[in-house]
């Protein structure tokens, strides 16, 4: 799994849960950064900010829709000056599997990410 986020608070929050469910995952805190890593390494799921400094959440969205099709995608977002639903919908639209709203809560995160795969499935 790949966590993209520009807040590093966030990101390790992330990461640390989905390590702690067995998961393998990689962090980026840009757009930039994580294409980098999709280039190099075997992931099934995204976990990307959709405002991040560089390239944002909904250009990688596009990109990871094009070039990686079978990634699964949650987007996340506390939307900054707009409100969080705005850009959430724009990640569905664009082809983001599920969206939530920042502030997480990292329970229902970890369950998200679980109900993308079937329970057999060994996630990377």
């Amino acid at each position: 799994m790949l966590v993209m986020d520009d807040e590093p608070g966030i990101r390790l929050l992330i990461a640390r849960a989905l390590k702690a469910a067995g998961a393998i995952v990689l962090e980026a805190p840009d757009g930039v950064i994580g294409t980098l890593i999709l280039e190099q390494a075997k992931v099934d799921l995204v976990i990307t900010d959709i405002i991040m400094p560089e390239k944002e959440g909904v250009e990688m969205i596009c990109d990871i829709r094009l070039a990686w099709p079978h990634i699964k995608i949650l987007a996340i977002t506390g939307g900054g000056r707009i409100d969080p639903a705005v850009f959430l919908n724009l990640a569905k639209q664009l082809g983001a599997d599920v969206t939530m709203k920042k502030p997480l809560n990292i329970k229902a995160l970890v369950g998200q990410v679980s109900g993308l795969f079937p329970p057999e499935a060994k996630v990377a």
